[in-house]
């Protein structure tokens, strides 16, 4: 199979997430795990709790949506604040697995800006809570 992969903003859900479009790839819910390579640093895998390792480490996505012939993948700050708090001279490699078939090494292509969960503005109301709790003390 020859697959394209992308990785954008979901201006819908805001900083930290994202949308990991793989092109050409038809998938049935559930058989799709990725892997995400970095080219750069010791630890060029992305591993669970946001961290890079030395290990590939598989993600299984909560939800596939079919789009054409593209699979759309919404994914949160586990992937999107890696890679957003990379220099944009980092390449990443995606590898896909449908069942027992494997699409090694696409390059996948990171549409900008790609904002961090820590890009978001803070919530004014945790803000006054806080300050409420402190003037009760």
């Amino acid at each position: 199979m020859t697959i394209t992969a992308e990785l954008g903003p979901d201006k819908a859900r805001g900083p930290g997430h994202g949308l990991l479009r793989i092109g050409g790839l038809r998938a049935a819910a559930g058989q799709l795990t990725f892997s995400v390579m970095r080219n750069q640093g010791t630890e060029p895998y992305l591993g669970a709790q946001r961290a890079w390792q030395t290990t590939e480490v598989w993600h299984t996505p909560a939800s596939i949506e079919q789009i054409g012939d593209a699979v759309v993948i919404a994914v949160g700050p586990d992937i999107v604040d890696p890679i957003a708090s990379q220099p944009a001279t980092v390449a990443y490699r995606l590898t896909v697995a449908v069942g027992t078939a494997k699409e090694d090494g696409k390059t996948l292509r990171i549409s900008r800006p790609l904002l961090g969960s820590g890009a978001a503005a803070p919530d004014p109301s945790a803000d006054s809570e806080r300050l409420a709790r402190e003037a009760a003390a």
